[in-house]
This record gives C-alpha cells, sequence and structure tokens, in this order.
C-alpha cells in the first residue's frame, strides 16, 4: 500500500508539474512570443563569473533544501518506515530535485528528459508544500512522545529559496516547451 502511494505522489508530481509547465508556457508565448525567457536565459548565462556562481547557489539551495526536507519528513518520527516500506522509493523524492542541476545547460529536450525535468521540477514544488505545511516540533521517535522545536528562520529561508529556484525552473522548462515548439513549426 505504501508503494503504491509512493508511487502516486511520483507520478502525481510530474504530470502536475507538465500542466504548470504548459500554462507559463503558454502565457509567455502569448505575451511576447517567448522572447523575454531566452533573453532572461541568455542574459543570466552570458558572463563567465555567473557561469560558476549559478551552480555553486543552485548546489547549496539543493543541498539546503534536501537537508530540511530530510530533518521533516524522513528523520522525524515514524517517516523512515516509508523509505522502508516502499522499498527505498520515498528516498526519490529527496534525490529527484538534484536532476536540475543540468537543466540551465541542456539545450534540447527529447521526451524522456522533459518528463525527468516535470519530475524534478515538480518535486520542488513537493518541497515547497510540505515545508509550508510542516509542524514546528521534530519528533525524535515514533510515538511521539520526546520532541525538539525546529529552527523556524533556516525554515523560513529554504521556503524563500526554494521558491525562487523553483519559478526560475519553471521559466526554463517554458522555454525548453516553446523550443519544441518552435521546432515543430519549422518541421
Amino acid at each position: 500500500m505504501v508503494l503504491i502511494l509512493v508511487i502516486g505522489i511520483i507520478v502525481g508530481t510530474a504530470v502536475c508539474q507538465y500542466f504548470i509547465t504548459q500554462l507559463v508556457s503558454e502565457l509567455s508565448w502569448h505575451v511576447d512570443q517567448g522572447k523575454g525567457l531566452a533573453r532572461l536565459k541568455r542574459k543570466g548565462y552570458q558572463t563567465p563569473l555567473t557561469r560558476i556562481l549559478v551552480p555553486i547557489a543552485t548546489v547549496l539551495i539543493l543541498t539546503l533544501g534536501s537537508w530540511q526536507m530530510a530533518e521533516f519528513y524522513l528523520f522525524n518520527g515514524g517517516y523512515f518506515w516509508l523509505a522502508l516500506l516502499s522499498f527505498g522509493l520515498y528516498l526519490f523524492l529527496f534525490i529527484a530535485p538534484w536532476i536540475n542541476l543540468i537543466l540551465p545547460y541542456k539545450k534540447r529536450f527529447s521526451l524522456s528528459f522533459q518528463i525527468l525535468f516535470n519530475e524534478s521540477t515538480g518535486t520542488i514544488l513537493l518541497w515547497l508544500i510540505s515545508l509550508i505545511r510542516s509542524s514546528n516540533r521534530l519528533y525524535l521517535d515514533e510515538g511521539g512522545v520526546s520532541s525538539r522545536p525546529a529552527n523556524v528562520p533556516l525554515k523560513i529561508i529554504t521556503i524563500i529559496l526554494l521558491g525562487l529556484y523553483y519559478l526560475s525552473s519553471v521559466g526554463l522548462m517554458a522555454l525548453a516547451s516553446q523550443s519544441g515548439k518552435r521546432n515543430a513549426d519549422k518541421k
């Protein structure tokens, strides 16, 4: 039963993110034919300094997000049982956003890459929603007997940084979706 739930969450995040990406892509296309997103990507990666800082900032944001998610949804109470009972598939939700590290550098997107990037970007949205909805108490045992307070300022900083990273990832995904449309229109 747990395995079916985890598979449902993984597939659901990819499908929801696909629709969000298509909506942003269509809105951007109708506003300025996607020129704004393309200009933002082109200007964002022109200088060598930004080519170095973007991956470093991305790794820091994903590390912070992974740590906060593991603290709230893996080491908190009995959540580790989900990892055991789903045969480790639950851990995919902690690893999937790291796939977005190669998103800014990908030029062409096949269907498999679109599915993969929709899954990883959707998992970041799942992280955001989960951190916003989580309690500020961390339980040290499965029974919920002993607990300690969570680091709320770090949680808020993580939510803000993940939100900014999610918005940039959605923009890049919408740009990739638009480039696929342009390639299909040329054929």
